[in-house]
C-alpha cells in the first residue's frame, strides 16, 4: 500500500511529491529558471529524506535522539505544504486583484514588475530554506548514526497487509447471560417508587456493555429515556442537556443556567415513567447534581449508573449494597470461549501451548481478551510476546500495569495508515460518542486515506474503520432495533494511550479549560478546545494558530474563538451552546477559509451563513446542526460539495439539480421546496442518502404535483441507498392513493424509512414488499 497523503508517522510527506509536481506543472513565472532546479533537487532531497524516516519508524523504542528527528522531518514536510498552498493562494487572489485592474484603467506593465520580483524572491527564499533544513536533517541521521536503531522498510507497516474484519454478533455476548437476566428481572419487579442501580467494577469488565444490554432489552417499556456518559471531567450543563434532548427530542432544550435546566428536565419528567442509564461516572459530586433532576414518583421509573468507583456506587444507590450489582471477571470458560471467538475466526492455529498464559494474564477483563485476540488475529507472530507477558509482571502484576502493556502493543502493532486514523480519535472530548459517518469524512478531509485508481476515497475509510472496530480498540455504543450501530466510542483508558501518543508525535494539541497549564512548544497542526460550560474560556496566548490544519471546539457560544484566523484549515467542528440572549452566529467570512473541505455546526441557535459560498472551492461536507438563516443562492455552484445537511425545514435555492457531485441531501423540505428543485432531484445520480420532511402543509393538488415529480425523480437515482421522509412543523400525513406517486422505487435502495404520522397508504405498495 502507497504512504497516505497525510499521515501521524510520516506527517505530509506522502502529499509532497504530487504537490511539487503540481506546482512546476503550472509553468508559473515564478518558478521557472533557476527555481525549477532547486525545486528538482529539493525533491531530490526529499525522497531521501523519505526513506531514512521510514527506516526508523518501526524502531523498537528508538532513542530520543531518533524520535527528535523524526518529529522535525514531519515538521518540515507540513511547513513545505503549508507553503505551496499559501503560494496557491495568494496567486489567486494577485490572479482576481489584476483583472479587475484591467477593467477600471489600463496600466504599464512596469507597474507589475515589483509585485513580480517579490514573488520570485519569496519562493526562491523558501525553497532554499527548505533545502537547507532538509540537507541539514540527513547530515544529522548519519552524523548521530541513528541506523543503529533503524529496521528494514519492508516492516515499516506503511505497506502492510489489512487487518482481518472479525465479524461480532451483538446477540451473542460471552459471560453476560446471567447478569443481564439478573439485574433485568431486578429492574421491572413491578417496584412503582424510584430504583436507582450502579453496576460497579474495574476497567474493560463489561459495565457498559452490561448497561447497553438492558438498554436495549427495556427502553421501549418506559415513556422517556436516555443514555449519557460522563468523563473524569464532566460537562454539566452538556449532560443535562443531553439527558433533556432525549428524553423530550421533540422540544429542543432552552437556554439558560444549570439550575435552569435542571428545574426543565425536573419537571418533565415529573409523573413520567422514565429510564436513564449514566455510564462512568467517576464523582459523588457528579451524581449529587444530577440527581437533582430525577423526580421520585410512583411510576417505576429506573436509573442505572456504571463506576469504578465503590464510593460513587454507594452514594447513587442511598448508601443501600444491595442496589450495587459488582461485575466479576470472566470464568476461564468464558475467558477461552471469547478468546476462541475471535482468534479462530480468522484462522489462526497452533496456539494451545500459550492459551493459558495469555488467559492468566488478561486476568478475565472481556477488554483485554478481545485486544489481545484481535492482536492474535492480525498478527500471529505475536503469540509468543502475549504469552512472555507474564514474566514482565511476575504474579502480582496489576490490571493496569497489563492493559497498559497490552493497548500499546495493540496501537504499534497497527499499520501506520490506521494508527493515524486511531490517533485523530483524540481530538474528541472524553465520553464522546461519533458517528462513523462523521469520522470517514473527516479522515478523508485531512488526506490519511489513500485509494487505488478505482476506489472510491470513503469506501475506503470505511474500511479502515471496520478494521479499527475489528481491533476491540474502537468499541459499539448505541445499537438500533435492527442490530445496526449508531454510534461509536472509545474506552477511556484507550483515550489515555491515543492522547499521549498525539501529544508526543505532535498529531493533535489538546487545550482543556480544567487544565492550569498547557505547555504547547510545537507548531499546532491541528487543534482541540474543550471548554466545557466554562463562562470566559480563551485560548492559551502560547498557542500559534497559522498553521492548524484541523479545529474542534466544544464550549459555549462566548468563547468560540475567531475562525478567521485559521488560513490553512481543511476540518473545522464548532459544538456550542448559546445562553439567554445569544439568538445567531454569522460564519460571514467563512469563505476566507479557502482549503476547507469539512464544516460542521452543532448549537441551538440560528446559524447565518455568508451570502456568498462558491469561493469555498474544496468544501466537501457542509453541516448544520441548526436552524439556518438562509441558503445562499450560488451553494449550487459548489462542484466538489458531496455532503449537504442543513436544519429540517431550511428552504434550499433554486437550481438543486446542478449539485451533481451530491452524494449526501439532509434536509430537503418537500413542502417549501419548489417543484422545479424537485424535478430536479433526478439529476443528482451520485446521491446515496436522502432525507426529505414536509413542514409546509399543501393543498391536495399541489402536493399530488409536486409527488409525481418526487417519485419520476426517484426512479433515476440509480445509486440510491437510503431515501428518509419524515413530519416537520406541518404534523400533516401526506396521502399515498397509489396512483401514480411513488410508483417506483430507485432498483439499489437498501433503507426506507417513512416516520410515524407522515405516510398514509391507501393500499400497500408492491415494491415495499
Amino acid at each position: 500500500m502507497e504512504p497516505s497523503p497525510i499521515s501521524a508517522s510520516l506527517g505530509a510527506m506522502g502529499s509532497l511529491p504530487r504537490k511539487l509536481d503540481e506546482l512546476l506543472a503550472t509553468g508559473h513565472w515564478a518558478l521557472k529558471g533557476a527555481v525549477t532546479d532547486e525545486i528538482e533537487q529539493l525533491a531530490a532531497d526529499l525522497h531521501t529524506l523519505h526513506e531514512l524516516l521510514v527506516k526508523l519508524l518501526n524502531a523498537q523504542d528508538p532513542p530520543l535522539a531518533a524520535r527528535y528527528w523524526m518529529k522535525e522531518v514531519r515538521e518540515l514536510s507540513y511547513d513545505m505544504v503549508d507553503c505551496a498552498d499559501q503560494f496557491v493562494r495568494a496567486d489567486g487572489r494577485a490572479k482576481i486583484r489584476r483583472a479587475a485592474r484591467r477593467k477600471t484603467i489600463t496600466r504599464l506593465k512596469l507597474s507589475r514588475l515589483p509585485e513580480r520580483w517579490r514573488w520570485r524572491r519569496w519562493i526562491a527564499d523558501k525553497v532554499s530554506e527548505f533545502r537547507s533544513r532538509a540537507q541539514e536533517a540527513t547530515h544529522r541521521y548519519w552524523r548521530y548514526k541513528l541506523y543503529d536503531c533503524a529496521s528494514d522498510p519492508g516492516n515499516s507497516g506503511v505497506g502492510s497487509p489489512e487487518l482481518p474484519v472479525v465479524s461480532l454478533d451483538t446477540g451473542d455476548l460471552v459471560g453476560i447471560e446471567g447478569p443481564v437476566d439478573e439485574l433485568r428481572r431486578y429492574l421491572i419487579d413491578g417496584e412503582e417508587e424510584l430504583k436507582v442501580v450502579s453496576i460497579f467494577g474495574v476497567g474493560g469488565i463489561g459495565k457498559t456493555t452490561l448497561a447497553q444490554k438492558l438498554w436495549g432489552m427495556l427502553r421501549g417499556q418506559f415513556e422517556c429515556r436516555a443514555f449519557v456518559r460522563t468523563a473524569r471531567k464532566p460537562d454539566m450543563r452538556g449532560i443535562i442537556r443531553s439527558i433533556l434532548s432525549q428524553v423530550r427530542q421533540h422540544q429542543p432544550p432552552d437556554p439558560g443556567e444549570m439550575a435552569h435546566l435542571i428545574r426543565d428536565l425536573r419537571e418533565y419528567l415529573r409523573d413520567k415513567r422514565y429510564f436513564i442509564i449514566i455510564d462512568d461516572l467517576w464523582a459523588t459530586s457528579v451524581w449529587d447534581v444530577l440527581s437533582r433532576a430525577f423526580p421520585e414518583g410512583n411510576c417505576c421509573s429506573r436509573i442505572i449508573t456504571t463506576t469504578e468507583t465503590m464510593e460513587v456506587a454507594m452514594a447513587c444507590c442511598g448508601f443501600c449494597p444491595k442496589h450495587i450489582f459488582k461485575m466479576e471477571s470472566l470464568s476461564d470458560d468464558d475467558s477461552e470461549k471469547l478468546l476462541l471467538q475471535r482468534v479462530l475466526a480468522s484462522g489462526v492455529q497452533q496456539f494451545d501451548n500459550v492459551l493459558p498464559q495469555i488467559k492468566r494474564n488478561c486476568g478475565g477483563l472481556p477488554l483485554a481478551i478481545i485486544i489481545a485476540a484481535s492482536l492474535l488475529a492480525s498478527q500471529p507472530e505475536k503469540l509468543e510476546q502475549l504469552g512472555c507477558m507474564q514474566n514482565s509482571f511476575g504474579a502480582n502484576h496489576t490490571m493496569d500495569g497489563f492493559m497498559g502493556q497490552i493497548l500499546n502493543m495493540s496501537l504499534s502493532s497497527l499499520p501506520h495508515y490506521l494508527k493515524t486514523c486511531l490517533l485523530y480519535l483524540s481530538i474528541c472530548p472524553e465520553g464522546c460518542q461519533f458517528l462513523k459517518g462523521d469520522l470517514v469524512k473527516q479522515w478523508v478531509a485531512e488526506g490519511f486515506i489513500c485509494a487505488k485508481e478505482g476506489e472510491d476515497m470513503e469506501e475506503v475509510a470505511g474500511s479502515y474503520f471496520d478494521e479499527l472496530v475489528s481491533t476491540g480498540l474502537i468499541q459499539a455504543m448505541d445499537i438500533n432495533y435492527n442490530y445496526e450501530v449508531l454510534s461509536y466510542s472509545v474506552h477511556h483508558m484507550v483515550l489515555d494511550l491515543i492522547t499521549y501518543k498525539s501529544i508526543e508525535e505532535n498529531s493533535i494539541t489538546l487545550v482543556d479549560f480544567s487544565q492550569m497549564a498547557i505547555p504547547v512548544t510545537d507548531k499546532v497542526r491541528r487543534l482541540s478546545l474543550h471548554f466545557g460550560s466554562a463562562t470566559y474560556a480563551t485560548m492559551p496566548s502560547s498557542v500559534g494558530l497559522s498553521q492548524v490544519r484541523s479545529l474542534f471546539f466544544s464550549g459555549l457560544f462566548n468563547c468560540v474563538p475567531s475562525f478567521m484566523v485559521f488560513k490553512l484549515l481543511r476540518v473545522l467542528i464548532l459544538h456550542f451552546w448559546g445562553d439567554i440572549g445569544n439568538t445567531s452566529f454569522s460564519l460571514e467570512g467563512i469563505c476566507e477559509l479557502f482549503w476547507l473541505r469539512y464544516l460542521q455546526v452543532t448549537c441551538n441557535v440560528t446559524v447565518k451563513l455568508p451570502d456568498e459560498i462558491e469561493p469555498m472551492k474544496h468544501l466537501e461536507t457542509l453541516e448544520i446542526n441548526a436552524e439556518v438563516c438562509a441558503v445562499p443562492p450560488d451553494i449550487v455552484r459548489l462542484s466538489n460539495l458531496l455532503h449537504l445537511r442543513l436544519g429540517s425545514g431550511t428552504n434550499l435555492p433554486d437550481g438543486v439539480g446542478c449539485m451533481r457531485s451530491l452524494r449526501t441531501l439532509m434536509y430537503f423540505d418537500l413542502g417549501s421546496s419548489s417543484e422545479d428543485n424537485l424535478w430536479g432531484l433526478g439529476d443528482l445520480t451520485n446521491l446515496r442518502d436522502l432525507h426529505l420532511t414536509y413542514s409546509l402543509s399543501l393543498s391536495g393538488e399541489h402536493l399530488k404535483e409536486k409527488l409525481i415529480a418526487l417519485a419520476t425523480s426517484l426512479g433515476k437515482l440509480g445509486n440510491l441507498k437510503s431515501f428518509t421522509l419524515a413530519s416537520g412543523t406541518a404534523g400533516t400525513a401526506v396521502l399515498f392513493d397509489g396512483s401514480r406517486s411513488m410508483y417506483s422505487t430507485p432498483v439499489f435502495l437498501e433503507r426506507l424509512e417513512l416516520l410515524p404520522s407522515i405516510c398514509a397508504f391507501s393500499r400497500f405498495p408492491k415494491w415495499i414488499g
